[in-house]
C-alpha cells in the first residue's frame, strides 16, 4: 500500500480519536455540572445572575461545542482515507513547505510520525487560498509563501 495513504489513514485516525476524547470530556463535564445544579436555586427575577445561572449559561455554550464536535466527527468519518485527490479539496491531505493540512475539520496541529499536521476547515482563509490548486502550485497568505508539494 502507498505510504502516503498509510500516513493519511494515521492522520484521520488520530484526529478522530482526539475529537472523540474531547467530546467525551465535554459531556462528562456537562453531566457533572448538571448534577451539581439545583433548579430551585436559580433566581428568576434578579438582574444579576447567580453562580448557578452562570453555570447553566456555560453549559449552554458547551452544548454548541458538543454539537460542533459531533459534526466534525461525522465529517472525519466520511473521509475516504484511500482516495487520492488531484486538487486540494474536502478529504485531501495536503503537504506543503510549511507542513501538512488535513482538509475537512479545524484542529490544532498534531505530530504524527514526526510530521506536523493541522486540521483545516473548508471555511478557513488558508483553505480558500489553496482550494482546487494542484501539486506544485504556489500561493501566499499574509507574509507566508506556500508551495503544495503533494496531495493525497
Amino acid at each position: 500500500m502507498d505510504e502516503r495513504i498509510i500516513f493519511k489513514k494515521k492522520v484521520i485516525d488520530k484526529l478522530l480519536q482526539q475529537k472523540k476524547d474531547q467530546l467525551a470530556e465535554l459531556k462528562k463535564e456537562q453531566r457533572s455540572r448538571l448534577e451539581s445544579a439545583n433548579v430551585e436555586d436559580i433566581d428568576k427575577g434578579d438582574l444579576v445572575e447567580s453562580p448557578k445561572e452562570q453555570m447553566m449559561d456555560e453549559i449552554n455554550l458547551q452544548a454548541y461545542t458538543v454539537d460542533n464536535l459531533s459534526t466534525e466527527l461525522v465529517q472525519l468519518q466520511a473521509i475516504d482515507s484511500e482516495q487520492i485527490h488531484d486538487t486540494v479539496s474536502q478529504g485531501a491531505l495536503v503537504r506543503t513547505n510549511v507542513g501538512y493540512f488535513m482538509i475537512g475539520v479545524s484542529h490544532p496541529f498534531v505530530s504524527i510520525d514526526g510530521k506536523r499536521v493541522t486540521g483545516l476547515s473548508t471555511h478557513a482563509p488558508l483553505y480558500q487560498k489553496m482550494k482546487e490548486l494542484r501539486k506544485h502550485a504556489e500561493f501566499h497568505l499574509g507574509n507566508i509563501e506556500y508551495v503544495i508539494l503533494d496531495i493525497v
